[in-house]
């Protein structure tokens, strides 16, 4: 078996749990070595507090990356600010909780001062509410519902998300007679309850949680309802229950199939509807290094953190 990756990893024990002190990738080679260091007991973790104690302090990547933590608690208000480089300037990335009004923000400011981005998600019942700031007084809002706990077992699942343009995203969900879980997601305009323009995609899942069927359709008081515009069905399927026959748009009289072999990690083989074949390579990590498609190989190669991508002339039979 070739040597794909080659990582070491050190640990230390900060307050009962393990937490990684040094990694190095590739140490007979390039030797690429990152350190994170912990605040220890009875040191200070931000202005007069010890918050963060056994939390992370300090993350040093090999290639010149850091980050610098700090942890505090100031009038019932959670404080971590973290420090990074950016574009020859420090970014501190503040993250805040509130837990009087339920509030998680996060503001990014260049040089503790210009305030680069801010997000602030207010936490109600069975929804959340999204800030985006366009200024530091302006904002975005979104929000987004979930099904209440013990609603037909569907507790915690999306139920509607409000955008920005006042668009909305509506989420129901459906057993059917053969045990497949059934999506239906209808996107645009809102009158009453229902969408009245947009899209609407009913995705079918099988016992297992594989994809059976996708179809999507489109929404409108005009003539174009229901007009079909995209929908895929598996035909075919191995023991596993992956499709291995795939065809596209089933009720047309120009439809079309694919088929599909799989390996151990994904993905071996792909015939499309015009016949031609397309194969796939795996590492030992399960990652997607070659792809072969007619006669012309696209290769990836890992070295650390460090993707290199090739391509090439190559003759590969099979399928």
């Amino acid at each position: 078996m070739a040597l794909v990756s080659d990582v070491i990893g050190e640990y230390q024990n900060q307050g009962g749990v393990w937490e990684k002190s040094k990694e190095r990738i590739d140490p007979d080679g390039l030797d690429l070595v990152s350190t994170w260091t912990y605040y220890a007991f009875g040191e200070l973790t931000g202005p007069s507090s010890y918050y963060g104690v056994t939390r992370l302090k300090d993350y040093d990547r090999y290639d010149g990356y850091y980050e610098r933590h700090n942890y505090y608690e100031d009038s019932g208000i959670i404080y971590h600010l973290v420090q990074v480089p950016y574009g020859g300037f420090t970014v501190t990335r503040t993250t805040s909780w509130d837990s009087s009004t339920k509030t998680l923000s996060r503001v990014d400011q260049a040089n503790g001062s210009t305030q680069m981005a801010r997000t602030d998600v207010i936490y109600g019942t069975n929804q959340q509410t999204t800030r985006s700031y366009t200024s530091s007084t302006t904002y975005l809002t979104t929000v987004t519902e979930f099904y209440a706990p013990g609603t037909s077992g569907l507790g915690g699942r999306l139920k509607k998300i409000t955008h920005p343009d006042n668009t909305v995203t509506l989420y129901s969900y459906a057993v059917d007679g053969n045990g497949d879980f059934n999506t239906t997601i209808d996107s645009g305009a809102l009158s009453g309850a229902s969408v009245v323009e947009g899209t609407r995609q009913v995705t079918r899942l099988n016992p297992d949680g594989l994809t059976q069927e996708v179809a999507s359709t489109a929404i409108s008081a005009g003539a174009g309802n229901g007009i079909t515009l995209n929908h895929w069905i598996a035909t075919a399927a191995d023991l596993y229950g992956r499709p291995t026959t795939t065809t596209w748009f089933p009720t047309s009289a120009t439809s079309w199939s694919t088929t599909q072999t799989y390996a151990c990690c994904g993905l071996a083989s792909e015939t499309d509807q015009y016949g031609l074949l397309s194969q796939y390579l795996y590492d030992d990590l399960g990652r997607r290094i070659r792809t072969n498609r007619l006669g012309v190989t696209e290769a990836m190669k890992h070295r650390g953190l460090t993707t290199s991508s090739y391509r090439y002339a190559e003759s590969v039979s099979g399928g």
